[in-house]
């Protein structure tokens, strides 16, 4: 039995209970039923609470420096009917993960090759792009400083069976370039129609023979993908192996925005890559030089700090790690930190079930707390 540190109310009682039960036989040890100010609490308790709370029905974690695994556990279910459990290996809809893994990388090949420039109108690569929106710079697609927001006014058209690419291009931006920062999903979705451009492959075939087999990224892929594999994992509003986001998925097309399914151990051989400059075992994805627009911020304050499609805001870096991090999340539940300064980085992925804006900051806390534990 657990020996308490206070007398349980039955909100923890409860709580308790549910989290052993959610964990699907992981043991949880040490489960504080005090505030959670009054001590720093474990990752695995972190990870327990969310999924008693419903916040997710399960979670993966991995957090490595250079190439020690310092930790990679799976908790909770992939699936709840039938009940699955998580594996380390689940496969998971990364959803906006895709914009830096797939997109930004694929764009960052093209500028080692002088197939785009980054301070080039997107025009010049899109010649069928609305005429208020070709004099956008390749760079503040990358930096969501484009003047777009993220209505996605193009939906409609692409639900009722409109080519897409031809959608997202009339696409109006609602302010100048540079003007205001506002997050949006079709600066990466005009980003990967420029890759296409200009490589003549669709982005789906550019990533997967120029990023994710030479990484050894077999697990990795543009969705759909088979829901039938035990490993896909069931995610918010999606069958396995259905895209989650609803533009991604009605295009039945790559899209540059969302649509990627991943592991924990593919994105950790990525983390590496970028830890190693752009090359890991052999393999050079990435010139040195242009990791570095991946570290550094590329707009102005006071803007939201961004550098080539990552986010540099300190409000969502675990503090363990230095002002040199840069990281990505999902919608659907995913976060990955990169710290060049430590050589740290941390995948955590989990089927999000609660609320948007309180699961990115939950899986900051647990990524903070696994580099704790290990000593970062």
């Amino acid at each position: 039995m657990l020996k308490e540190q206070s007398p349980l109310t039955r909100r923890d009682f409860l709580r308790r209970h549910a989290a052993t039960a959610a964990l699907g036989g992981f043991a949880i040890l040490g489960l504080s039923s005090r505030a959670d100010g009054e001590r720093k609490q474990s990752f695995r308790e972190l990870i327990a609470l969310d999924i008693a709370e419903g916040m997710a029905h399960g979670v993966v974690v991995l957090a490595a420096r250079g190439d020690k695994t310092l930790f990679h556990e799976a908790f909770g279910r992939a699936r709840t009917d039938p009940a699955v459990p998580m594996r380390p290996d689940s496969i998971f809809d990364i959803a906006s993960v895709t914009k830096v893994v797939a997109t930004a990388t694929a764009c960052a090949i093209c500028l080692d090759r002088g197939l785009i420039a980054i301070d080039a109108p997107v025009g010049r690569y899109l010649p069928g792009i609305e005429e208020a929106g070709r004099d956008i710079l390749i760079r503040d697609l990358a930096t969501h400083m484009s003047g777009y927001d993220n209505t996605k006014n193009y939906l409609a058209s692409v639900l009722r069976g409109a080519d897409p690419v031809a959608a997202i291009q009339r696409e109006r931006p609602v302010r100048k370039p540079g003007e205001q920062y506002r997050y949006a999903c079709i600066n990466l979705m005009l980003l990967g129609l420029v890759v296409e451009a200009v490589t003549g492959m669709r982005l789906d075939e550019f990533c997967e023979r120029q990023i994710f087999r030479p990484l050894g990224m077999h697990d990795t892929h543009f969705g759909p993908v088979d829901g039938g594999d035990p490993r896909v994992v069931k995610m918010l509003n999606a069958d396995p192996g259905v895209i989650s986001d609803e533009p991604a998925r009605a295009a039945r097309r790559p899209l540059g925005n969302a649509g990627l399914f991943s592991t924990t151990p593919d994105l950790a051989r990525f983390a590496q890559m970028l830890i190693g400059r752009g090359a890991r075992d052999g393999a050079r994805i990435v010139s040195p030089e242009t990791v570095s627009l991946f570290e550094r911020r590329l707009n102005q304050p006071p803007h939201h700090p961004r550098a080539f499609g990552w986010d540099l805001a300190p409000e969502l870096r675990p503090s363990n790690l230095t002002d040199q991090t840069y990281y990505h999340t999902g919608w659907t539940g995913q976060s990955l930190y990169i710290d060049p300064g430590t050589d740290a980085y941390v995948v955590v992925l989990s089927n999000r079930t609660g609320d948007h804006d309180k699961a990115k900051i939950q899986r900051m806390d647990i990524a903070r707390a696994v580099l704790a534990e290990a000593g970062c």
